[in-house]
């Protein structure tokens, strides 16, 4: 497995430099460090693997941890271990991070193929009912945060294709606790992005613009999303395109200078093309005297992604500046892809 090679590489490296002792308890202090920093419960992480006195003493550096379990813990706290070293070392590394590390999260989105076909919906809503199921019984056995994530993540899932194939069955959604915690976080993951993205619509619009400056803020300098900023420009994209739709410019202004925001931290072109068209779309939407130029930033900003060979990225922009001019009446609607 790459992530072991990457742990074990990395863990070997460090000891060489140090005394075993030194390296177990900086270990420990992170460790620590990271689960209250998600207010995550010692018990809401020990199991048949670790035992909350074994974690005790590890946090504390008094106890050595094998790779297997230290790995295991990794994934009870759904931190990956690039994100670990990153926060261990101030050393980012910008592999993408491993699903393994996400628990079921991916399983809950749904892609574009699935969506255009019925046969494949109706086959996911199948894999979805066993998910609920499977959530909803590990959260009666340990009515912990994530177990709770799990389950609503599941029922989100299933709602989503419901949509499409029979809206009359879609039920509501309690999702105050994720959102609570959420709000509350000491310091952000990429799997706190990604539970971000997936219940974002269920969110009120001054919820969802406390985040995304909760985002920003809490990102480090170095920062421990790798590859992950093309997914949370997806987000701030989303959330754009959302606050639009809704008549709600202040939001949609306020989401444009995050973008800028993260554009500089970043410093990924794919913002700088995202932030032009956007900057259009905007103006589009204030009053006839600006759209003209207006419609000239979004055509520049998919004639840079034609030039660069992001075809898909052009058709699908193309296709939503004719939605946006009116030249395509389809309705504009918002969704994010993992």
């Amino acid at each position: 497995m790459l992530w072991y090679y990457y742990m074990h590489k990395t863990l070997a490296g460090i000891v060489s430099c140090h005394r075993t002792e030194e390296i177990i308890l900086k270990f420990g202090e992170k460790i620590r460090e990271i689960r209250e920093s998600k207010q995550i419960k010692m018990e809401d992480i020990t199991d048949d693997v670790i035992s909350q006195p074994f974690l005790s003493r590890f946090e504390r550096g008094q106890s050595d941890i094998s790779l297997g379990r230290f790995n295991h813990l990794l994934q009870q706290l759904h931190v990956t271990p690039t994100e670990f070293f990153s926060l261990m070392q101030d050393n980012p590394d910008t592999t993408a991070a491993d699903y393994e590390y996400f628990g079921q999260l991916p399983d809950f989105f749904l892609s574009p193929e699935i969506v255009q076909n019925k046969t494949l919906l109706a086959k996911k809503l199948a894999q979805a009912k066993e998910l609920v199921a499977t959530a909803h019984t590990a959260y009666i056995k340990k009515p912990n945060r994530w177990n709770l994530i799990s389950w609503r993540g599941a029922e989100s899932l299933q709602n989503h294709i419901y949509m499409h194939l029979d809206p009359s069955k879609i039920v509501a959604l309690n999702v105050t606790p994720i959102q609570s915690y959420l709000l509350n976080l000491d310091a952000w993951t990429a799997v706190d992005i990604v539970i971000f993205a997936f219940f974002s619509e269920y969110m009120s619009a001054n919820i969802k613009m406390q985040l995304l400056q909760l985002i920003v803020k809490h990102i480090p300098k170095s920062s421990i999303l790798g590859s992950w900023d093309n997914f949370l420009l997806e987000i701030v994209l989303s959330s754009f395109e959302q606050f639009i739709i809704a008549k709600q410019l202040s939001y949609a202004q306020n989401t444009i200078d995050i973008m800028q925001t993260l554009s500089a931290h970043f410093g990924n072109t794919d913002y700088e093309i995202i932030l032009l068209f956007v900057t259009g779309w905007f103006q589009y939407v204030q009053g006839k005297k600006v759209k003209p130029d207006a419609v000239r930033k979004m055509d520049d900003a998919i004639s840079i992604m034609a030039i660069l060979h992001h075809d898909d990225d052009a058709k699908q922009f193309r296709d939503l500046k004719d939605k946006i001019t009116g030249d395509n009446g389809d309705t504009i609607t918002s969704d994010v892809w993992l």
